[in-house]
């Protein structure tokens, strides 16, 4: 999955979990407790993939100046990070992120 679809997945989460947040006054008080766990996973997803989103940024900008003639770091994500982060990602979305 590329870097756009990520970032796509990483702003549905986000609105998903603000949306359980919204009508969690909705829910009786015994099934709360799934929908705040289940928004706070949506959350943390979003967060992952949020950091997958700033390094390939990252990465671009660094390409781009070194392009101009600037001499930038260009590891900005290994690829065990890049695997990690992916993996946290889909284990809290729910989702198959490859």
């Amino acid at each position: 999955m590329g870097t756009r679809e990520l970032h796509r997945v990483r702003l549905r989460n986000k609105k998903l979990a603000y949306s359980i947040e919204f009508f969690e006054d909705l829910f009786p008080n015994k099934k709360l407790s799934r929908q705040q766990n289940g928004a706070e996973a949506l959350a943390q997803g979003a967060e992952t993939l949020g950091q997958l989103n700033d390094d390939a940024n990252g990465h671009a900008l660094a390409t781009a100046l070194q392009q101009n003639g600037a001499h930038p770091p260009l590891q900005f994500l290994s690829a065990k990070r890049e695997k990690d982060l992916i993996r946290t990602a889909a284990k809290h979305t729910g989702s198959s992120l490859r």
